[in-house]
């Protein structure tokens, strides 16, 4: 671990499982080196649930635009619009 950066989670598990393999089993504190790198596990497991997919984000991304697209004919050319409405009922 360097002195001037935060370290990561990888060379914090390295770190802690150098310490326990230098510590004898029997001693307490190597279950608390077990208990640590437990807790770090989860926080990776968290973390890793709480990405979002690459398709959650695209189907975002297209809903947004196809919105701002409906908003903006409706905003520009609103008499457009209720002609084609006006249409529809026509034919039906």
């Amino acid at each position: 671990m360097s002195e001037d950066t935060t370290p990561t989670l990888d060379e914090l598990q390295e770190y802690v499982l150098g310490v326990a393999d230098a510590t004898d089993p029997a001693d307490p504190k190597y279950a608390a080196y077990l208990d640590h790198l437990k807790k770090m596990e989860e926080i990776r497991n968290l973390a890793a649930s709480r990405r979002l997919s690459k398709e959650a984000i695209l189907n975002a991304v297209v809903t947004g635009v196809g919105l701002v697209a409906v908003l903006g004919y409706e905003h520009f050319l609103p008499i457009t619009g209720k002609a084609f409405s006006l249409l529809m009922k026509i034919r039906l």
